[in-house]
């Protein structure tokens, strides 16, 4: 049986990532939310910390500017308490430089990396169960469309295969 908050949160999910799907598989985009949080329930993470996996992709995929971020921030601190917002907040990649511009990919990910470097506990699990989900959905595309999944990525196999060395050898730190 699932709390207030809990069913508040996937609400919240269903309703900001509406529209969105999965690169490849093309399932609905809140489907791996779920799986993140369940991912941490099954690793035996409380339920703030599985909130903060339902809602790990909110700032960075569903606000336009940062201070539709800040406010959503903001507004998730409000309903579901201090501990999601600095978890979320933690798992939240910046895409966009102070101007607005799309960061490159590689630039990206190294800020991500070094943010990861200083997470809490709860950030890092959030973090580790979102990678660990998006390795085992690229091994199932893999598996049904080959190599030709690379071109749906910003980065090539290698680019992205250092990326998800490089968060597992943090979280085993």
């Amino acid at each position: 049986m699932y709390s207030a908050d809990y069913e508040a949160a996937l609400t919240w999910i269903a309703d900001r990532h509406a529209g969105q799907r999965r690169r490849v598989s093309q399932i609905p985009y809140w489907v791996h939310l779920v799986h993140v949080a369940r991912i941490l329930a099954a690793h035996g993470y409380d339920e703030p910390v599985q909130i903060a996996g339902l809602f790990h992709d909110l700032l960075e995929d569903t606000c336009r500017s940062d201070a539709e971020a800040e406010a959503l921030a903001d507004a998730i601190e409000a309903r579901f308490g201090a501990r999601v917002r600095r978890a979320v907040c933690e798992a939240t990649e910046a895409k966009r430089d102070a101007a607005g511009g799309r960061l490159p990919w590689r630039a990206r990910k190294e800020a991500f990396l070094a943010q990861l470097e200083a997470a809490g506990a709860d950030g890092l699990a959030v973090v580790t169960a979102d990678k660990l989900h998006n390795v085992a959905s690229l091994r199932g595309d893999l598996e049904t469309h080959g190599e030709a999944v690379w071109a749906r990525f910003h980065a090539g196999a290698e680019a992205s295969l250092w990326f998800y060395r490089e968060v597992a050898r943090i979280a085993a730190a």
